[in-house]
C-alpha cells in the first residue's frame, strides 16, 4: 500500500511542481502564449488537493488504525519486538516520505497562492508523519506475534501468516517461506527478528501448527 500512494503522489506531485513553477514564472510554452494563460488553473489544483487529501488521509487512518488493532489484541501467546536493524531500515523508508512530503509542502505553499492549501496539506502530512516515527519508536511499536491462528508481522504494514490451509514451512537463508494448498506463497523475514527471539517465535508457531498436515523443514525443528 505505501509503495502504491507513493507512486501516485509521485506521478502527480511533479507534474504539478512543474505546472505551479511554470504558471509563478510566467514560462513560455508556445509562440506569444505563456503559463500563466493556462485554462482550468483553479480546477486543476483542486483536484490536485482533493486527491492528494484523500490518499494522505487514508493513509493515515490505515497506519494508526492496524497499530491500535495489533495491540488491542489479547490473544497472542507471544509479542517480541522486532530487531533494531529492521526497525531502522523501516524508519529510513517513513523519513524519505516525511521529507519528500515537506519539500514539496514547502515548494507549493510559497510558490503561489494558487498551490498554498495544497502546501499546507503537504506540510502537515510530513509533520504527522516524524510524529509517528518518533512515537512508534519511543514506544516500541513495531513486532512480532504469534497466536493459534497466526504469526504476525507489524512494521510500516501489517503481514499475517495464517497456520489454516497450511502445507510447508521452509527455512531458507533468512527466511521462512509458507507454502499454502491453494499454492500461495509468503516469506517471513527472519532478520526482523534478534537470534533469540527468532527461536522464541520459531518455537511457538511449531506448538500451534498441525504437524500432521505441514511439512516442517528440519532446519525448524
Amino acid at each position: 500500500m505505501n509503495k502504491f500512494v507513493n507512486f501516485l503522489s509521485v506521478i502527480v506531485l511533479i507534474p504539478a511542481a512543474f505546472l505551479a513553477f511554470a504558471i509563478k514564472h510566467e514560462l513560455e510554452f508556445w509562440p506569444e502564449k505563456n503559463a500563466a494563460h493556462i485554462p482550468f488553473q483553479t480546477q486543476i489544483y483542486t483536484g490536485v488537493f482533493a486527491f492528494i487529501l484523500m490518499i494522505n488521509l487514508f493513509r493515515v487512518y490505515q497506519k494508526w488504525s492496524v497499530i491500535r488493532a495489533f495491540w488491542k489484541i489479547d490473544s497472542f501467546i507471544i509479542k517480541v519486538p522486532v530487531e533494531k536493524s529492521w526497525y531502522t531500515s523501516k524508519s529510513v523508508s517513513n523519513w524519505l516520505e516525511a521529507l519528500f512530503a515537506i519539500a514539496f509542502g514547502y515548494f507549493f505553499a510559497q510558490n503561489a497562492e494558487l498551490t498554498r492549501n495544497l502546501g499546507l496539506a503537504l506540510l502537515l502530512f510530513g509533520l504527522e508523519n516524524i510524529f509517528y516515527i518518533l512515537w512508534v519508536r519511543s514506544k516500541n511499536l513495531y513486532a512480532v506475534a504469534v497466536n493459534k491462528k497466526a504469526l504476525i508481522l507489524l512494521d510500516r504494514q501489517l503481514s499475517g501468516y495464517y497456520f489454516h490451509g497450511l502445507r510447508k514451512m521452509e527455512k531458507d537463508f533468512d527466511q521462512i517461506y509458507f507454502e499454502y494448498m491453494t499454492d500461495l506463497q509468503l516469506k517471513f523475514p527472519l532478520k526482523s527478528l534478534s537470534k533469540e527471539n527468532q527461536k522464541l517465535v520459531i518455537e511457538k508457531v511449531l506448538e500451534n501448527i498441525n504437524h500432521d498436515k505441514v511439512y516442517v523443514d528440519q532446519d525448524l525443528v
